[in-house]
């Protein structure tokens, strides 16, 4: 998969320098799968849920940070929109 808006993850890091490892680890996992539906992303990350509209979120680091991004199977695309911790999310 490609992953698009590398840079929130990074710029995330400067500030959370824990979750260095575990989004790493997030990144290189997705980044070398072919995922062709909801079910591969699954056998990856068993805590990933389906939200709406192709979004999808990954829970990090025992659901203190999280990511959200869209997967587009068809072009292997994964477009990062938000990546913070969970707490954060669920007020916003």
């Amino acid at each position: 998969m490609r992953i698009v808006s590398f840079k929130r993850i990074e710029e995330f890091i400067v500030n959370h320098p824990d979750a260095e490892i575990p989004l790493s680890l997030w990144f290189h996992t997705a980044k070398n799968s072919l995922w062709d539906g909801p079910n591969d992303i699954k056998g990856a990350f068993l805590s990933a849920d389906y939200l709406e509209n192709d979004h999808y979120i990954f829970d990090i680091k025992n659901n203190e940070y999280c990511v959200v991004a869209i997967v587009i199977f068809a072009s292997k695309k994964i477009y990062v929109r938000y990546v913070g911790t969970l707490q954060e999310y669920c007020n916003l």
